[in-house]
């Protein structure tokens, strides 16, 4: 069996991709604080970005890591403490009936936006 995807399935969307890394200070109501690293460059004050928090699991012998994207939102300030603006939080998810928190303090975290 083979899979073909045309074209535009493939094709990156306009503009330049660009992401900075950092760990999450705080979310307080819709108002997530993540400290850049340093020499960082950040987005600029306005643009839409996406959140992602880094992941790593162990499953046996077997350790899986990655990105986990969990919120849409917008640029309120912009420096090394950039704080943005939760418009919509994804990859809600229960562990044991539990929710688990993608926001905590001192989780690794990468924002990415299309621009400069």
């Amino acid at each position: 069996m083979s899979l073909l995807l045309g074209a535009s399935a493939l094709a990156a969307p306009a503009g330049k991709k660009s992401a900075v890394e950092g760990t999450i200070r705080a979310l307080r109501g819709k108002v997530l604080t993540i400290n850049l690293k340093p020499k960082a460059t950040p987005p600029p004050t306005g643009a839409a970005c996406t959140v992602l928090r880094h992941f790593t699991k162990n499953l046996g012998f077997i350790k899986t890591q990655g990105w986990l994207e969990i919120a849409e939102a917008t640029v309120k300030t912009s420096g090394a403490r950039l704080k943005l603006v939760v418009t919509k939080k994804k990859s809600e998810m229960k562990v044991n009936g539990k929710p688990v928190d993608h926001f905590r303090p001192g989780t690794r975290a990468r924002v990415t936006w299309t621009g400069p």
